[in-house]
């Protein structure tokens, strides 16, 4: 999905997953495993920029997915109250190359830059910022939100992201996400929209496997699973 040293997005409605797939992202790329024991990674090590929750949520849901290792090589920028410029870049770029991290993750983009987001001339001095960071051959990939979807047709799958084109052109790679009805159980659909560096896949689904404490009210534990090629159900307007 993301080829080093290049730009990359996820997107998806709100309360989508995006996050979670961050942390999933993030932790089997921080061990060098494969994602829903598929996907192959490179072991690099991994930044967090989280300007959107506490720490807290975070350890939280780390718990959840289990990946409470001590040794894992993700380290984390949370709460700090930070917008992209030039300092901040410099900052990032210098605390990756004291770490030996190869990997940032922005979640999300419109928590850390003051932007309006349709302005192709505001977006592209954020965009240049990121790019700063991906020239040090460090991986970026930030997650986005979708626009509210057409009432009539579909539109276009790769431009159901908020804001200017400038976005889109300025990425690698770009997958969405979207959660979707099941008979069992819903499941999250990946869109695999854009790769400059190779074929892009088709769309898979993913399944999410779930313990809950005994009154039913918490999750305790979660796990994503590779879930195969995704299968359009039918739907009535």
């Amino acid at each position: 999905f993301f080829e080093q040293g290049t730009v990359n997005m996820i997107t998806a409605p709100p309360n989508n997953w995006k996050s979670w797939m961050v942390f999933l992202f993030a932790y089997h790329i921080a061990k060098g495993t494969d994602v829903l024991e598929r996907f192959k990674t490179a072991q690099s090590k991994v930044m967090i920029v989280n300007e959107e929750d506490s720490l807290r949520l975070i350890q939280d849901r780390f718990k959840i997915l289990g990946f409470v290792q001590s040794d894992i090589p993700i380290f984390f920028r949370v709460a700090y109250g930070a917008k992209l410029d030039i300092k901040f870049v410099d900052n990032i770029i210098k605390e990756c190359k004291e770490k030996d991290i190869t990997v940032v993750m922005f979640d999300s983009l419109r928590s850390v830059h003051d932007g309006e987001e349709n302005d192709s001339t505001e977006m592209q001095k954020v965009l240049d910022l990121l790019k700063k960071i991906s020239r040090e051959n460090i991986t970026v990939i930030f997650t986005h939100h979708h626009k509210k979807k057409p009432t009539i047709g579909k539109g276009d799958a790769t431009e159901m992201f908020r804001g200017s084109t400038a976005i889109l052109a300025a990425v690698s790679g770009y997958i969405s996400l979207e959660e979707e009805e099941r008979g069992l159980g819903n499941v999250i659909v990946v869109h695999h929209l854009k790769s400059k560096s190779g074929e892009k896949l088709l769309p898979f689904e993913i399944s999410m496997k779930k313990e809950r404490s005994e009154d039913g009210s918490k999750v305790m534990k979660m796990e994503f699973m590779y879930g195969g090629e995704f299968k359009k159900a039918e739907k009535k307007i």
